[in-house]
């Protein structure tokens, strides 16, 4: 399938899934995106990036992998959404740890701050988890069983896995063990 059959289906699986359709380009996709696709969200649109590696997928392969980023366009923009609102929050949170440790030794303070500094990164790591988990879920409800073992099927083809910062990615097996609660009835 070529990029302009490509912005087609993901034109058509969009209508399917209820959300805005995204735009399919070529570009640079991180080497641990496996299936060399990943989206991109820039305040309301959406964008498939996709590079060679998902070129040479077969067709039902690259219908899935599209179906699956389509599928998850609300729960990135949910996770993007919760990530930006929390920064308020954090930097509030820091300076007032900062100030009311001001006559506290320089060590007490520093280890206040960085300790609230891990919360709010363990936090997004717990967001970013449920957002691939939410995807999921929302994969299988609207595009079938189907789809979403083929997706599952590429990623451990494919096990490059993501950077330190990007451990809160769940394994295949992970995330196929918390869907098996959801029924296996073909779609």
């Amino acid at each position: 399938m070529d990029l302009d059959q490509a912005g087609a289906v993901a034109a058509e699986y969009a209508e399917r899934a209820g959300v805005p359709a995204p735009k399919v380009r070529p570009g640079r996709v991180p080497q641990w995106s496996a299936g060399g696709a990943i989206l991109r969200l820039r305040l309301r649109k959406g964008t498939v990036v996709v590079d060679s590696r998902f070129l040479e997928l077969d067709e039902g392969e690259q219908e899935a992998g599209l179906a699956y980023l389509v599928s998850a366009v609300a729960s990135v923009r949910r996770y993007n959404r919760n990530a930006m609102l929390s920064l308020v929050p954090l930097l509030a949170g820091a300076v007032l740890i900062e100030m009311s440790l001001l006559g506290a030794p320089r060590w007490i303070a520093e280890a206040a701050f960085w300790s609230y500094l891990l919360g709010w990164v363990l936090l997004l790591g717990f967001w970013y988890r449920r957002c691939w988990y939410e995807a999921d879920r929302r994969l299988v409800a609207v595009f079938g069983w189907t789809a979403m073992d083929t997706v599952l099927e590429v990623e451990r083809r494919e096990p490059a896995r993501p950077p330190f910062y990007l451990r809160a990615v769940p394994t295949p097996d992970q995330r196929t063990a918390r869907l098996e609660r959801i029924s296996r009835t073909p779609a």
